[in-house]
């Protein structure tokens, strides 16, 4: 499904920190953190985005935004990544979507951003 920035979603500093490792009760420890740039289209916006598309209640609690970075950026967030947004929204990557252009080149990553 493709979806359309709308509302004039402009590039905003984002920051990834990638998951390092898991000390041995399981909690995650974070690499030092790169700031790159990208789209931000917060939940309550996203709703009214997908048109057509519905969020079950589960996910609608789950998901706080969704990221489009581009392909060029110093870091991609991987699964299980901490991002902070610019407006101070943390989350952890729940899903990480690679868009190709047409020539087969990656052209941006989209990410889901869940509640941490």
């Amino acid at each position: 499904m493709s979806v359309v920035l709308q509302r004039g979603a402009t590039l905003q500093d984002i920051q990834i920190e990638l998951c390092a490792a898991l000390d041995g009760q399981g909690m995650p420890s974070y690499a030092s953190p790169v700031v790159v740039q990208g789209r931000v289209v917060y939940k309550q916006e996203l709703t009214r985005l997908a048109v057509g598309a519905r969020l079950t209640p589960e996910e609608s609690e789950r998901i706080v935004a969704l990221l489009w970075i581009d392909a060029g950026a110093a870091l991609l967030p991987e699964l299980a990544a901490r991002i902070t947004t610019a407006n101070g929204t943390v989350g952890l990557v729940g899903d990480v979507k690679r868009a190709r252009a047409i020539d087969g080149t990656l052209d941006h990553v989209r990410v889901t951003l869940e509640r941490n």
